[in-house]
């Protein structure tokens, strides 16, 4: 399964399942003083995780690779400890409740008040997860995980570097040192995923009325059944077999889900893609060729408004 397949069925599914003080645990507060994620971070919409991701950190005396945005609200690196080689993560951006999470007790630097961290069962059997959580309920994701399936490295060796990686989201905010991306004019992290899911001829499909769902940055929407979402630097799974609104398209059933990916160069490069995903969930569990249809009834107006280059 192709990277860019991968996260678009992990978005999907999330869809789904809908001064300093002493480190404190627990559910986070949404009342009284504290950071907000936007205080902590700036314009969420623009934020660049790979300034939040510690790598040589987490790497120790291992090797580590330039990290790279793999979407548009995440940053990847990969590291080698000894015979270990770890994919590290930080984002996305999150919110709301999830029984995933459950207090913990880090015993780094002091937090900054409002923010506590989280431990998290996703990929617990060959990674570790934290979560930053602002005092507004947003949550910032720091993960390692064993490229080799959690053979090679043991569970406290990951959250080993799980934790440095908390360490160093959490230096570079206190430290003023969060970057941010100035999105050529043509790059689809400019865009509303929302804004373009709002069209008279989406509406024909889905019907007037359906509330659009954004997400934290902007550049995802979900309405319905049906999801946009926006990445960069990240190819295709399949080739493109369908020109929809001028775009090259490929349209691939996975699981529950009917998507229909299209991709265009990213502005300045030639050896990265960015792509615009419209993806429909079945609640059967199993797309279904009427399924597909309506994605690519979505998916043609959508894509025509598209930046081109």
């Amino acid at each position: 399964m192709g990277s860019c397949r991968i996260v678009a069925v992990m978005l999907c599914g999330l869809v789904l399942v809908t001064a300093c003080t002493n480190s404190v645990t627990g559910p986070q507060s949404t009342h009284g003083p504290g950071l907000t994620a936007a205080a902590a971070l700036g314009e969420l919409r623009t934020v660049d995780f790979c300034s939040l991701l510690d790598a040589s950190g987490a790497a120790g005396s291992g090797t580590v690779t330039k990290p790279s945005l793999f979407m548009l609200g995440a940053c990847r690196a990969e590291v080698t400890d000894g015979a270990s080689r770890f994919s590290v993560v930080a984002g996305p951006l999150s919110a709301g409740s999830d029984s995933g999470l459950s207090p913990y007790d880090y015993h780094g630097a002091a937090l900054p008040l409002g923010i506590s961290v989280q431990r998290s069962t996703v990929d617990a059997k060959q990674g570790c997860t934290r979560e930053l959580a602002f005092n507004d309920g947003i949550r910032l994701a720091l993960a390692a995980s064993d490229l080799s399936g959690g053979v090679s490295s043991s569970p406290d060796a990951r959250c080993a570097k799980a934790d440095r990686l908390v360490a160093g989201a959490l230096a570079a905010i206190t430290g003023q040192r969060v970057g941010h991306i100035a999105f050529d004019e043509r790059s689809f992290g400019r865009l509303d995923a929302c804004a373009l899911l709002t069209d008279p001829d989406v509406d024909r499909v889905l019907g007037s009325g359906v509330n659009r769902n954004p997400d934290i940055g902007g550049h995802g929407c979900m309405t319905g059944s049906v999801s946009l979402t926006f990445m960069i630097g990240v190819s295709p799974a399949q080739p493109s077999t369908d020109v929809l609104g001028g775009v090259p398209a490929a349209v691939d059933k996975v699981g529950a889900f009917c998507q229909i990916v299209g991709s265009l160069p990213a502005p300045g490069s030639t050896a990265q893609a960015q792509t615009a995903t419209v993806s429909v969930v079945n609640l059967s569990g199993v797309a279904t060729d009427s399924d597909c249809a309506t994605a690519r009834a979505v998916a043609g107006p959508v894509f025509a408004k598209l930046p081109k280059p």
